[in-house]
């Protein structure tokens, strides 16, 4: 008897077994990932074909901003406002629109026509009055001031502008 001649029952078994093999659940799983990422590679090149045109100018606008530096910049920009976004509480943000909205305020107020009027007035007269030093003046040299024209508009003003103070303090 040759060697071929001598098979066993476990040579015959190991044979037959290769086909009977049952999938293994990482079969499974490795099976159902290739299928799924078929269907997606499918959908992908579907909407590929559907917006070519805008893909390709797309391509074209950031190879125009990396050749320029300007896809760099908008990139460190990105991160300072990152920085900057994970730097700021609640607290920091509410403060920061009061702090807005306030100076939109002010802002409103000093578009008035009748105070850019006023405060340019008022910064005018500051600039003249502060252009020479004044003398000291008491009781008396009030009194006698008041009879002045220009000082009684001036008082009158400053009287004026009390009164508005006073109201808005209230």
């Amino acid at each position: 008897m040759t060697d071929s001649d001598h098979t066993t029952d476990a040579d015959s078994t190991d044979s037959n077994d290769a086909t009977d093999v049952e999938p293994t659940p990482d079969a499974d799983a490795a099976a159902s990932a290739e299928a799924t990422a078929t269907t997606e590679r499918d959908r992908l090149g579907a909407a590929t074909g559907e917006n070519a045109d805008d893909l390709a100018e797309a391509v074209e606008t950031l190879a125009r901003l990396q050749r320029s530096g300007t896809l760099d910049d908008l990139a460190a920009l990105a991160d300072v406002a990152a920085l900057g976004s994970q730097a700021m509480d609640d607290e920091m943000v509410t403060q920061l629109a009061a702090t807005g909205t306030s100076l939109g305020e002010v802002a409103d107020t000093a578009a008035d026509e009748d105070v850019a009027r006023t405060l340019e007035s008022l910064l005018a007269a500051v600039g003249e009055a502060g252009a020479e030093p004044a003398a000291p003046v008491g009781v008396i040299g009030l009194v006698k001031a008041m009879r002045d024209p220009e000082v009684q508009a001036g008082v009158g003003f400053l009287l004026s502008l009390a009164k508005a103070v006073g109201r808005e303090t209230r």
